[in-house]
């Protein structure tokens, strides 16, 4: 092996991965997202980590909702953890 493919070889290697420098995720490292709906009109609530700050852990099991329609009254909004409408917080609105 020629001195230079050597150097490049251990170059590459000394690399560190980005995973390998992150924390394992814990419950509060994760926030919830709802899929598409699908053909039979629901969909599922996931946990999905905050980017570039943990790795692994073990998140939530998904959830379905049966419902795509949900909707709030004024001044509510749907709560992604509990599932439920709750007040906007003051100086807040919800779309």
């Amino acid at each position: 092996m020629q001195p230079a493919n050597v150097v490049v070889l251990l170059l590459i290697a000394s690399v560190p991965c980005q995973g390998d420098e992150l924390p394992t995720c814990h419950p509060q490292d994760f926030h919830y997202e709802f899929t598409e709906c699908d053909d039979l009109g629901g969909r599922w609530r996931v946990s999905v980590p905050r980017p570039k700050a943990c790795v692994g852990g073990a998140p939530n099991p998904p959830q379905r909702v049966n419902d795509c329609t949900t909707s709030c009254g004024a001044g509510m909004y749907l709560d992604r953890t509990r599932l439920q409408c709750v007040t906007c917080p003051r100086g807040k609105y919800s779309l």
